[in-house]
């Protein structure tokens, strides 16, 4: 099932949800690879600080390559592009197997989190236009909550469901709330194009 929130009453649409596109035996698959063979470990000190440079971020992040899990997420990554071209008209890059995509660990213990911010790249060739996330969690866990704002604030439930599939603009400010039980898993895909002109 996918969902589709308007942001006014034209078509500009702020995201995109679709449930249960992974079982349970694919997120477990998904975990065991991003968890142990990924390329690198984002440092703690990256990432989205506010204005006195406090991290905004305080969950762990591992890189992997889309090649390590293609074979798996493929039909996610189509049906995000044939969703852009329908309903949010971007001009994207081919995906690719060399892709970085993020596996982020949300602990209870740490009461890890992602505060407000958006996505963009560091680059002058090209910019993050849309945001694909993935929930990859195995058990049940609690807060991790994840909220956007277009003007007023709001919460995404449904994506708290494991094997859910949430896409947004990506200047679209957005959050993670502090996990409070369990542990929360998600992967992130930038999806990138031309610069904006």
């Amino acid at each position: 099932m996918i969902n589709y929130e308007k942001k006014t009453e034209g078509v500009i649409f702020d995201y995109c949800l679709w449930k249960n596109m992974l079982n349970y035996n694919q997120r477990v698959e998904l975990d065991n690879i991003l968890s142990t063979d990924y390329e690198t470990q984002e440092p703690k000190n990256f990432g989205a600080s506010d204005s006195l440079g406090n991290l905004k971020k305080s969950s762990n992040v591992f890189v992997s390559k889309y090649s390590k899990v293609k074979h798996i997420l493929k039909d996610i990554f189509e049906e995000a592009i044939k969703i852009n071209n329908f309903k949010f008209g971007y001009d994207l890059f081919e995906i690719n197997s060399m892709d970085s995509i993020n596996y982020n660990i949300y602990e209870s213990q740490t009461s890890s989190q992602y505060d407000w911010h958006l996505d963009s790249s560091q680059t002058i060739f090209y910019d993050v236009k849309l945001t694909l996330l993935i929930n990859n969690s195995l058990d049940v866990y609690e807060g991790g909550n994840f909220f956007i704002n277009s003007g007023n604030i709001y919460e995404i439930p449904d994506f708290s469901e494991p094997g859910s599939v949430l896409m947004i603009k990506s200047n679209l400010l957005h959050k993670v709330s502090p996990v409070t039980s369990g542990i929360r898993r998600s992967i992130t895909s930038f999806l990138c194009g031309p610069r904006f002109r």
